[in-house]
């Protein structure tokens, strides 16, 4: 596969494209990646996790909100109409949060495929924020 250093650069080439800021975070980095006029949402990238086959992939996170029982239904039906990634319960710290997730595997990793996912998720991510927010 690809080394990680050259993936890590690939990462920060797209941050820099889509003029994110950016923190290292455990594993990969914090992007903070701007939307549109005065909107913008984070999109963790994390390295090192493998599959069930043991090759390591790319995670792409992005923390939407918590759930509540009346979004369910729309949630779901949204959730089918992603092209990229899915929503899942995730655990960061005491709470359980809706993140939208997409995986790359690390050996086929390009330029064009990490930042079109940070892209998606940025704009998709806060989107599904603001549906929580409201409270449909």
């Amino acid at each position: 596969g690809l080394p990680t250093d050259y993936v890590r650069q690939l990462v920060l080439d797209a941050a820099a494209h889509l003029e994110a800021s950016f923190t290292p975070s455990r594993n990969g980095f914090m992007l903070n990646v701007t939307i549109g006029k005065g909107k913008a949402q984070y999109v963790q990238v994390i390295f090192g996790k493998k599959d069930e086959e043991n090759s390591p992939f790319i995670s792409f996170l992005s923390v939407c909100g918590r759930p509540s029982p009346q979004t369910l239904p729309s949630l779901l039906r949204w959730n089918g109409r992603l092209t990229c990634g899915s929503v899942s319960l995730r655990k960061v710290g005491p709470e359980e949060v809706l993140v939208l997730g997409a995986a790359q595997p690390m050996g086929s990793a390009n330029y064009d495929e990490i930042e079109k996912t940070i892209l998606y998720l940025a704009k998709r991510g806060y989107t599904l924020k603001q549906f929580l927010r409201a409270g449909y």
